[in-house]
């Protein structure tokens, strides 16, 4: 081999990996730009910009060179047909793509390019017209909604160049003057068109991106507030429910979580939003859009389905051990309230309600200053919001309280027999008392309230009107 031939070689390789570092070189710029500003020009100035900024050489081919492109430019079909073939087996985002419908989307693309690129290297005119840059645009952004990563998307337009580029070099062969002429003209346009390709795709598929989760945020809020607002309005419901990925067929319960920093949370509502329900969604283990999230005030409720069949009391312990789990993984959030699962707009109103009133309740409780990162469940508190619906119903559980208030001890004594589950001689240690001394003062509850603590039904109801009487005993002292 001479040294010509060795120096073409050399030369060959240096080409063919510059296609893939532009490419790689061109992201990295534009992700950086596109973290150093907030502002991104119009549609119409982007695509200007790309062409006015082309550096693309115009180079006649020589006709020899020309006349091996124009044989080639009729076989682009085969060509992109290799391309895609190339990418099925290298990219695994693209595996499927052979038995789906977006196989004859990216070969029809594939094959468009090649003629564009072909077109090009005949004409000596560059291919990134207003239309070619557009077209790009537009498949970044089917892309998008088609389930492929950018980061699939810019692999395969980087082995698609690395493979037109092989083409040519195969199609020229050993002939070192064509070789030379490739590296000439054609390698440094072939780059050009890389760095074009990199910049359309990142920025087209960047915009699609962010206005895919400013419709999805817009969509969460209409749902809430549809919730809140028109629970009666069914239709609406599926229909936002269905733009969202959600089973609105499917009871959901609700998770109401107190921010830590509600402050900071409002100033940028939804970036902020958006960074806390990724860590929710990690700690649940699933994804951050399979759930409905918004915020009331300093809390961010959050509803997800639970399968049917599963809404019972099991389902609501799985669920205050999912709201414990998030507590410890997002510092972002220090207490959670758990309301029990409903079906349609009005159960998932009513869940939202219940999740928050059991934080409300937590609060209220003596041992909210003592343990702030609690998950307060509203199956605990359902007989005490029962019992608190109407007056009538608080002064029945108000006046056993008052009963036994006329005399000292038994309510404390009354409180201890109940934490801990009645066992006498815990409690009369917990007391400091003899046990004799417990047996006197629960026989004497028994006398006033002219009942008996073996009756399971009234022992219910001592619980409810113990806790009436802790919680209006912590408002005073608050």
């Amino acid at each position: 081999m001479t040294s010509a031939e060795v120096n073409v070689d050399r030369l060959n390789a240096e080409r063919l990996a510059s296609v893939d570092k532009s490419m790689r070189e061109q992201l990295s710029s534009d992700t950086n730009a596109s973290l150093r500003s907030d502002h991104s020009p119009s549609g119409d100035e982007r695509l200007l910009s790309l062409v006015s900024s082309d550096a693309w050489k115009a180079e006649q081919l020589s006709p020899r060179l020309h006349a091996l492109v124009a044989r080639l430019a009729k076989d682009s079909d085969n060509h992109a047909r290799r391309i895609i073939a190339l990418i099925e087996r290298t990219i695994p985002g693209y595996a499927h793509v052979a038995k789906s419908d977006l196989r004859a989307d990216v070969l029809m693309v594939a094959r468009d390019h090649q003629e564009d690129w072909y077109r090009a290297l005949l004409s000596g005119t560059s291919p990134a017209s207003l239309d070619h840059i557009a077209s790009v645009t537009d498949i970044a952004r089917r892309r998008l909604h088609q389930g492929i990563s950018m980061g699939d998307l810019l692999r395969a337009y980087r082995l698609a160049f690395r493979e037109t580029w092989l083409i040519l070099i195969d199609a020229v062969g050993d002939d070192s003057e064509l070789q030379l002429e490739l590296l000439q003209k054609v390698a440094l346009n072939l780059m050009v068109h890389v760095d074009t390709h990199a910049q359309t795709i990142f920025e087209g598929y960047v915009v699609e991106e962010r206005q895919q989760v400013r419709n999805r945020d817009r969509l969460r809020r209409e749902l809430s507030s549809l919730l809140f607002t028109r629970p009666d309005d069914m239709t609406g419901f599926r229909e936002l429910g269905a733009a969202l990925g959600l089973d609105t067929d499917m009871p959901a319960a609700a998770f109401s979580f107190r921010l830590r920093d509600s402050h900071a949370v409002m100033l940028r509502v939804e970036e902020s939003l958006d960074r806390v329900a990724a860590k929710i969604a990690r700690a649940l283990g699933v994804s951050a859009d399979s759930f409905l999230r918004t915020l009331s005030g300093d809390l961010l409720l959050v509803w997800r389905s639970v399968p049917l069949g599963h809404v019972g009391f099991e389902s609501d312990r799985k669920l205050a051990v999912q709201a414990a789990a998030v507590l410890r993984a997002v510092p972002d959030v220090i207490a959670a309230g758990v309301g029990l699962p409903g079906s349609g707009p009005h159960g998932w109103r009513i869940a939202a309600e219940q999740a928050m009133r059991a934080l409300e309740v937590h609060a209220e409780s003596k041992r909210a200053s003592h343990d702030a990162h609690a998950v307060s469940c509203y199956s605990q508190h359902v007989l005490i919001d029962g019992a608190t619906s109407s007056e009538n119903a608080l002064r029945f559980f108000e006046s056993i309280t008052d009963r036994l208030a006329l005399e000292p001890n038994l309510l404390e004594t009354l409180r201890t027999y109940f934490d801990f589950k009645q066992q006498r001689k815990r409690v009369a240690a917990e007391l400091g008392v003899h046990p004799n001394t417990l047996d006197h003062r629960l026989a004497r509850i028994e006398k006033l309230l002219d009942l008996s603590l073996h009756d399971v039904a009234w022992l219910a109801r001592l619980q409810v009107a113990l806790q009436l009487w802790a919680r209006s005993i912590n408002k005073t002292s608050g």
